[in-house]
């Protein structure tokens, strides 16, 4: 599975620009989350974002009792 070759990849947060990193029963989620891999879904306007190094900078909103928020995405260039 592609969700446990990033946890052993040591990778800390996986971003993409559609709605879900699987379908139900969302095993890829059960994955990544269950590793402490945060999961950003849904950006937009990534063809904005130099080709280049940059930093992701993601702001969610303070949900509690909630695993997920929406997000202020933010790409700044290094």
């Amino acid at each position: 599975m592609s969700a446990r070759f990033l946890v052993d990849s040591d990778v800390h947060l996986v971003s993409l620009d559609t709605p879900s990193v699987d379908l139900p029963p969302f095993p890829a989620h059960l994955v990544l989350l269950g590793n402490d891999v945060v999961i950003v879904e849904n950006l937009r306007n990534l063809d904005a974002i130099p080709q280049e190094v940059f930093e992701l900078i993601v702001l969610p909103l303070k949900i509690v009792g909630r695993d997920g928020s929406p997000v202020r995405a933010l790409a700044r260039p290094l």
